[in-house]
């Protein structure tokens, strides 16, 4: 539910503001997949991929596992480390964090 929330945001709000590049600008979306596993210790963002059938520009966002489920509250680091990745996503389009 939070994933699907930011991502109707990002693209309701922002997509716009983006520097994007001129293949990037025929895309419509961005999809973020949301991923973790035990080897990630930091914060990861992959991509970008394009699916020009669906015009849609996709990042994988990798979070660290252990750190988030160590936590009591898991939706705290959840969030906090999502963010995190998003900060450096729109790094890569110009937008200051």
């Amino acid at each position: 539910m939070v994933d699907l929330k930011i991502r109707e945001k990002l693209n309701e709000n922002i997509i716009s503001y983006l520097n994007l590049t001129p293949k990037e600008k025929v895309m419509e979306f961005i999809n973020l997949i949301i991923s973790t596993n035990t080897e990630t210790r930091y914060v990861k963002v992959k991509g970008p991929d394009f699916n020009q059938k669906e015009k849609m520009i996709s990042w994988g966002l990798w979070l660290p596992y252990q750190k988030i489920v160590e936590c009591q509250d898991q939706r705290k680091p959840y969030i906090k480390f999502y963010f995190d990745a998003l900060v450096i996503l729109f790094e890569r389009y110009g937008v200051e964090e």
